[in-house]
């Protein structure tokens, strides 16, 4: 089913988004920490994942592009400041930033879906 599919995609977007808020968090909790290396959160094999995916073999298909196992956090090890800690407050707020903006986009996004999906149950759909 096509909402099925938009759902989850959506679900795993926000896991996505969700744990790099909390990655962005912990290296800025730990900006002061000597030692601490800088946490980011990647997709692996993101660009394979997306090729395999988007090979349509129906028009009618519609694929799931997102596993949250294909996250991962991975360790800048960089060297940074002479305590190396790497950490960069400027990095870390445009990071938070822009995970922001993301985040509103996809909760936005599951919004409109429900609105839809309340729109059809109840019979007002257009």
């Amino acid at each position: 089913m096509f909402f099925d599919k938009n759902f989850e995609n959506t679900k795993h977007l926000l896991d996505y988004s969700s744990l790099r808020n909390k990655t962005i968090g912990n290296n800025l909790s730990n900006i002061n920490t000597p030692n601490y290396k800088r946490k980011h959160v990647e997709y692996k094999d993101f660009e394979k994942t997306l090729e395999k995916e988007l090979k349509i073999t129906n028009e009618k298909h519609i694929n799931s592009i997102n596993n949250s196992e294909n996250f991962q956090i991975l360790e800048d090890m960089s060297r940074g400041r002479n305590d190396n800690n790497n950490v960069n407050l400027d990095t870390e707020m445009m990071d938070l930033a822009k995970n922001s903006l993301l985040f509103k986009a996809y909760t936005e996004n599951l919004t409109s879906q429900f609105n839809i999906l309340d729109e059809v149950i109840s019979g007002n759909a257009r």
